[in-house]
C-alpha cells in the first residue's frame, strides 16, 4: 500500500507553541505528487510536551515526502 509517516514534534520551551503543517510527497524522482491533500493543518504543541503528526501518501508512486512547518498566529 501507499507509503505513511509518523513525526513526533516537541515542545521544550515554557508556553504553547501554535504552528501550521503539511505533508508534500515526492515520486522516485523527486517530484510533487499532485493531491488534494496538500492543505494546511494548525495545531498547537504544550509547554514541555510534544504530539505526533501523520500522513498517508496519496497514491503508491510516492517514494519520500517533505514536512513544511510555518509559524502559527
Amino acid at each position: 500500500g501507499p507509503l505513511q509517516t509518523q513525526v513526533d514534534v516537541a515542545n521544550d520551551g515554557f508556553r504553547t507553541r501554535s504552528f501550521s503543517y503539511r505533508f508534500e510527497w515526492l515520486d522516485a524522482r523527486g517530484n510533487v505528487i499532485p493531491s488534494s491533500i496538500y492543505t494546511w493543518k494548525a495545531t498547537s504543541v504544550p509547554a514541555g510536551g510534544s504530539i505526533m503528526i501523520s500522513s498517508v501518501a496519496p497514491s503508491e508512486a510516492a517514494t519520500d515526502f517533505k514536512l513544511q512547518l510555518r509559524r502559527g498566529q
